[in-house]
């Protein structure tokens, strides 16, 4: 006999379903948990072993300095010459050419006859302007009341044989005796100079000896005096560049390896299983390492951070 099974089920409730799909998903759900817990465990012990892990740094040889790129402007004493009324202009130097006092610069000729225009000072020759020969001078930098990123010019190139309007810019004589550089240092680097500091400034693949004249730290910003100024930069007022200042070639070690011990620098190496401490001379480097000078050579095996690793072993130390 077959007996209906709906008989016992009821009215008010739905068929059984199979327990095979929820059965899968806790299984799912478990195994999720425990890669998890895997994962963590792992993590735990990969901290605890690196967290127990002596840091051991081998002493180098190389050339090192502090270094950092920006953009900076140039600031020079320029005399910028007018037009004094409408007319053409015929050059009688070439353009940047250096020139002494009382030169022959330019002849303009307009309604008013013919006029030749003298050099009043010895300088460089510039047919471009940018409007800031005025506003950007040296016996302003030293007491700047404005972030030096607002001067903006335009530059303005006068042409041989060009007719101008009265007013028009003519051209301006650079004193390039002594010119100065504006460039903001990184806020963490600005600690490692000093007023006074020789630097090493490079535009555009050339190279010129410089010196910390001002540290402005409000802008984090250095006023570095050239020793000289290429003719080939002197229509240029924003440039990119790089300031090095001395390099030192030795030995060098990281910073976090320097201790200070009885009134002297120095570094713990280890030598016949155990740890020494070995007096240094600071030399100069970068942010990271420093050259020392000291009895120690390349190849050897210091302390990288002894403010951490040294207490596990006071036992050993000398």
């Amino acid at each position: 006999m077959v007996r209906d099974f709906k008989q016992f089920v009821s009215r008010t409730e739905p068929y059984p379903k199979s327990n095979r799909g929820n059965r899968r998903k806790i299984f799912k759900r478990s195994y999720l948990y425990w890669l998890t817990a895997i994962f963590l465990i792992c993590i735990i012990l990969v901290s605890i072993q690196t967290g127990g892990k002596t840091e051991v740094f081998v002493t180098q040889y190389g050339r090192l300095a502090d270094e950092f790129p920006g953009r900076g402007i140039i600031v020079r004493n320029e005399e910028v010459i007018y037009a004094p009324y409408s007319g053409q202009v015929t050059f009688l130097v070439a353009d940047k050419e250096r020139v002494a006092a009382g030169v022959p610069i330019l002849e303009f000729e307009g309604s008013r006859g013919k006029k030749t225009f003298y050099s009043n000072e010895p300088g460089v020759v510039s047919f471009r302007v940018d409007g800031l020969e005025n506003n950007l001078r040296p016996d302003i930098i030293w007491d700047l009341n404005q972030n030096y990123q607002t001067f903006k010019g335009k530059s303005i190139q006068l042409t041989d044989g060009e007719r101008i309007n009265a007013g028009r810019p003519l051209y301006k004589i650079v004193d390039n005796t002594k010119v100065y550089f504006l460039i903001e240092a990184p806020a963490d680097q600005v600690f490692r100079y000093s007023i006074g500091t020789k630097v090493w400034v490079t535009f555009d693949g050339l190279t010129i000896i410089g010196w910390v004249r001002k540290i402005d730290d409000h802008q984090n910003l250095f006023v570095i005096e050239l020793e000289r100024f290429p003719n080939e930069l002197i229509d240029k007022r924003w440039v990119d560049a790089t300031v090095l200042s001395d390099a030192e070639t030795g030995v060098y070690v990281p910073r976090t390896a320097i201790v200070r011990k009885d009134d002297e620098y120095g570094v713990y190496w280890f030598y016949n299983n155990s740890i020494h401490f070995a007096p240094v001379e600071l030399k100069g480097g970068n942010l990271e390492y420093v050259v020392i000078a000291s009895e120690l050579d390349r190849g050897m095996e210091i302390l990288a951070n002894p403010q951490k690793d040294l207490t596990k072993f006071l036992k050993e130390a000398k």
